[in-house]
């Protein structure tokens, strides 16, 4: 570049418009997604309509098909599309199985529960020696009676868990032979889908990812880290890098708008308020695309997608639709918010999760208010010491957590486990623990953990409290 030229850049900068990221987000309207450059859709979006009921997803693949030429999708989506499309399947259909059990378990448990303080009040009658007679069964109030009673009120939902798996069209036994949906995605992206980096680009960009960007939480991809290989930490980067690369390309306008449908709720994607997305892509990626594509990024979930497409005239989509896909978007009010956890719960509830794992000795080591030397657990059987980081932003958890980790190098007695009890772990958390050779739990592992062993759902992404 001449120096002319830089100084003519210089001369154009301004915070309004270099930096607009940094701003509050104009007023979305279908106005402005008809008038986007491109739509690209990530992976999750795709897999979510393997979640929909067979009436909402039709109304979202016409909306889909009405954005016509504009539609794109990066290879890294299709990618991962392909690879986890039957996982999908598997998973939704698991959930609904787990549910009816719980369904149909749930009298008898809570009759149990409900009988405890019938016990008690036998043990009080005979310790108090009264001559007035009173039987539980006189009164139904027997475990028998109590689980017959509470079966009735628990049969709707057994009937609408029923009703909602015979609404999926497609099962786990149809998704190799007989996936219409797969036929209208495939029919919907025909011509559309971008091609891959070359073998030498991928390996600089995965480099760039996990050397530069993830150490120093550049968005996005970086909560992602933690995941086995370098290659699958850097999928949502690679995906970045060629949504960057097809605009170039096809960029007619300067800083139109290019549409990013996900279904992403992480902090290396969105601004983040108490753990709740706000609706603003981070200023980073803003900043970038301007900067190397010359357009301006929108950043939308697919229930805002959806709800702007319903906008326009002679749409189909209907509110229910619109409304059950804002639901499905917001974390459910089931889920235990382990923020909201004292310091003294999380490191019992870790605890009984690392015993569900098969330990049978369990030393845990907090390192948000101790200065424990590293020691492992005392006993027979298989032994575990956990180091358990609550609070990553202050500066002495990180100390103690840093010193846990080396002393665990030198230990050969026990099972070491790093346990990030909140948000995701950071960059260098996880390269210590992986130098460390401790098996890291944060992330997915951490709450798949928690669901398989223990049967909790825990909100995923939550505050500092």
């Amino acid at each position: 570049m001449r120096p002319s030229d830089q100084t003519d850049l210089r001369a154009t900068r301004r915070l309004s418009t270099d930096f607009s990221g940094y701003l509050r987000p104009e007023e979305l309207n279908y106005r402005k997604l008809d008038a986007a450059a491109t739509v690209v859709l990530d992976a999750n979006v795709l897999l979510d309509l393997y979640e929909l009921g067979r009436a909402p997803r039709n109304e979202v693949m016409e909306a889909l098909r009405g954005l016509g030429a504009r539609l794109w999708v990066p290879y890294q989506a299709a990618l991962e599309f392909s690879r986890n499309r039957t996982t999908t399947v598997r998973n939704r259909q698991g959930k609904y199985k787990a549910i009816a059990l719980s369904l149909r378990n749930a009298p008898e448990a809570a009759a149990r529960e409900l009988y405890k303080p019938v016990e008690r009040l036998i043990e009080l009658r005979a310790k108090a020696r009264t001559t007035h007679d009173w039987l539980p069964q006189a009164h139904s109030l027997t475990k028998d009676d109590l689980t017959k009673m509470l079966a009735g009120t628990i049969n709707a939902a057994l009937e609408e868990i029923d009703r909602l798996q015979k609404e999926q069209d497609v099962t786990t036994e149809a998704v190799h032979t007989d996936d219409h949906l797969f036929l209208e995605v495939d029919e919907l992206l025909a011509g559309k889908i971008g091609s891959p980096f070359p073998a030498n680009e991928l390996r600089s960009h995965v480099e760039e990812a996990v050397s530069f960007r993830f150490p120093n939480e550049i968005p996005p991809g970086y909560d992602d880290a933690g995941k086995p290989t370098d290659l699958l930490a850097a999928g949502d980067y690679l995906l970045w890098r060629q949504v960057i690369e097809h605009v170039r390309v096809i960029q007619k306008h300067e800083m139109a708008p290019v549409v990013l449908v996900t279904s992403e709720r992480k902090g290396d994607w969105w601004v983040l308020k108490d753990g709740e997305s706000t609706g603003a892509a981070r200023p980073e990626l803003i900043h970038e695309l301007a900067e190397e594509a010359s357009a301006s990024l929108i950043l939308l979930s697919l229930a805002e997608f959806v709800r702007l497409a319903k906008e326009r005239p002679n749409s189909h989509i209907s509110d229910d639709t619109v409304e059950q896909l804002r639901e499905a978007a917001t974390p459910d009010s089931g889920q235990l918010i382990l923020s909201s956890l004292s310091s003294t719960e999380l490191t019992a509830l870790v605890g009984r999760l690392i015993r569900a794992m098969g330990f049978d000795n369990v030393a845990i080591l907090r390192s948000d208010n101790t200065k424990h030397a590293f020691a492992t657990a005392g006993g027979n059987g298989r032994r575990a010491v956990v180091g358990l980081l609550i609070d990553d932003t202050r500066r002495h958890s990180m100390t103690e957590f840093t010193n846990f980790l080396e002393a665990a190098k030198l230990d050969g007695h026990s099972d070491v486990i790093a346990y990030v009890a909140l948000r995701p772990a950071r960059f260098h958390v996880r390269k210590a623990a992986r130098e460390a050779n401790v098996l890291l739990m944060d992330g997915p592992r951490r709450y798949g953990a928690l669901e398989s062993e223990l049967g909790i759902v825990a909100a995923p992404y939550e505050p500092i409290p």
